[in-house]
């Protein structure tokens, strides 16, 4: 590709970002909408980048794309506040990630004759929320606040939880000995080297910004290149490098917390703190743009005449009926979510972390057909459901306050 073409999409995906974030605000429609369909004209219809020129970048900016997503998730989980709501969001998140993985996995298996784990695996990948679309399309809702508080946590503790378990199932299914003695140490090794090394990290680099940087004035950049060495090094020790990056963020997101309890003297990192998390959202922002135009320019709509879409089809009911039983469960204990259940069933829009996570498994050696394609038709499919979806329960809701007036 040519200096001048690649500088041009440059600017061409963040100009559309940013206006498909303006609209995602005031019109409520999904920003990764447009730059996917961006994505689809300058690709496959209009083939003014092949694929093929845009491929080999998929490992960097997907690995570039989850280090955003778990650096981000981390510094915004506080790990103190494990009130009512988050433990009513983590059983929804357990009982929707059981039914889906199972329902899907199933339907892979008996129906289209996939490896059981394999379909398992798509199963768990497609089971989560994604936080930007679940939010706009809350805000323009007026369920209660305790409801709204659910499905957002929900969608913010699906980008830790779903990263956590595949990383995990792919971490079994890539080993020649599963179900062995020795895999099980070598994953219980992996896992506890990945937490203690990056919050061992994580503390030793809030003390080192805390000298360093208000003399550089690069508090964010620099933790950011820090993520890549602690990434790289933990992979290289034997430590899972996508736990260790969680566990170095989680530990920077609770520096008060800890320091408090466990420092005397006062705490210099809260203007530093405040500038990684400023900083952070233009990079995720430019990250997320970038990766959903990618998928587009990469995407084969000749699948379209294979099995993709039945696949697709009958994922998004597996998802659906999962949702509905998990939410009945749920709300067996909890009666004010009883009284919302449509909504809660159709707020199933999948995004940026179930796109960045099909490309991972390929990294471990596990090839699904077609993953990339299924996963991308999901997020369209999945999100005009629960747009459709909202309005139907804001139509319905006026019209029931209009009865009541």
């Amino acid at each position: 590709m040519e200096l001048v073409l690649a500088l041009f999409i440059i600017g061409l995906v963040t100009t559309v970002g940013i206006m498909g974030r303006f609209l995602q605000n005031t019109r409520r429609i999904p920003e990764s909408i447009f730059l996917i369909f961006l994505g689809l004209l300058i690709g496959p219809i209009f083939n003014l980048i092949p694929a093929s020129a845009l491929m080999p970048l998929i490992p960097l900016v997907s690995t570039l794309a989850l280090i955003g997503i778990l650096l981000e998730s981390g510094l915004d989980f506080e790990a103190q506040k494990l009130n009512k709501e988050v433990r009513t969001s983590l059983a929804l998140i357990i009982l929707v990630a059981f039914f889906t993985t199972v329902s899907v996995g199933a339907f892979l298996h008996f129906i289209f004759g996939w490896e059981l784990l394999v379909a398992l695996l798509v199963g768990l990948i497609c089971s989560g929320t994604t936080t930007l679309t679940t939010r706009v399309l809350l805000e323009s809702t007026r369920a209660h606040a305790h409801v709204k508080r659910i499905l957002t946590l929900e969608s913010i503790f699906n980008d830790i939880t779903l990263v956590l378990g595949v990383t995990i199932l792919l971490a079994i299914m890539s080993s020649s000995a599963i179900n062995t003695e020795e895999v099980a140490k070598s994953l219980a090794a992996s896992i506890s080297v990945a937490l203690v090394l990056g919050a061992a990290a994580g503390w030793a680099w809030k003390s080192i910004m805390e000298k360093a940087a208000p003399a550089t004035k690069l508090g964010y950049i620099s933790t950011l290149g820090f993520c890549f060495l602690l990434y790289s090094f933990s992979d290289f020790v034997g430590g899972d490098p996508i736990l260790s990056i969680f566990s170095f963020s989680i530990v920077l997101g609770n520096h008060e917390h800890i320091h408090r309890h466990f420092v005397k003297g006062k705490n210099y990192f809260g203007a530093i703190f405040s500038e990684i998390k400023r900083v952070q959202g233009s990079f995720t922002f430019f990250m997320r743009a970038f990766f959903f135009f990618v998928l587009g320019v990469i995407f084969n709509f000749s699948l379209l005449e294979t099995q993709v879409l039945p696949i697709v089809s009958g994922i998004l009911l597996m998802i659906l009926a999962s949702r509905f039983f998990s939410v009945f469960i749920v709300s067996m204990r909890d009666k004010l979510l009883a009284t919302h259940k449509f909504l809660i069933t159709i707020m199933i829009p999948r995004g940026f972390v179930a796109t960045v996570l099909s490309f991972i498994p390929a990294q471990y050696g596990v090839v699904i057909p077609n993953i990339t394609e299924i996963v991308l038709l999901l997020v369209f499919a999945s999100t005009a459901v629960a747009m459709f979806g909202t309005y139907s329960y804001n139509l319905i809701s006026r019209r029931k306050k209009g009865r009541h007036a």
